[in-house]
């Protein structure tokens, strides 16, 4: 089952995640599985590409989030610290921060370094506003928070 698909932002390559605790990148032009990237050890519930086409952003079942290199194919990070499964992922505009999100708890990062930059209690999904300024989160009670 695919859980979530993302589009880098040339259009050119399709990613999508999958229970089968993998990421499989697609040639848009040709319609052909280009690669699969594989590293997570539970499903993959969500990924994001980062706004220059560089990085993917996968969230798993395994708790994890892992940043992958978009051009050579290989893991960069593997950022540990959610205590249930990873449900929601997304890039800041500006392309600097991770914000991952669980049942209960949503966490920033770096995507240069990998560094945990801030822990809110919030819950899933996740997006950051056009301008990056504002962070947003739903969840199962009908309620939503919002960060500036």
């Amino acid at each position: 089952m695919v859980n979530c698909v993302a589009i880098t932002p040339d259009g050119q390559t399709i990613a999508s995640a999958s229970n089968d605790k993998t990421i499989r990148l697609w040639n848009r032009r040709r319609y052909q599985q280009r690669s699969i990237l594989t590293g997570h050890t539970g499903w993959v519930t969500s990924i994001a590409i980062s706004p220059d086409g560089q990085t993917i952003a996968s969230g798993s079942a395994d708790k994890t989030v892992r940043l992958w290199n978009l051009h050579t194919e290989k893991p960069i990070f593997s950022l540990t610290g959610h205590s249930t499964a990873v449900l929601s992922i997304a890039i800041s505009p500006d392309g600097e921060t991770v914000v991952s999100a669980s049942i209960n708890e949503v966490k920033l990062w770096s995507l240069r370094t990998g560094e945990l930059l801030r822990n809110l209690n919030g819950c899933y999904p996740v997006t950051f506003s056009p301008d990056g300024q504002i962070l947003v989160s739903g969840g199962g009670k009908g309620n939503i928070k919002i960060w500036r």
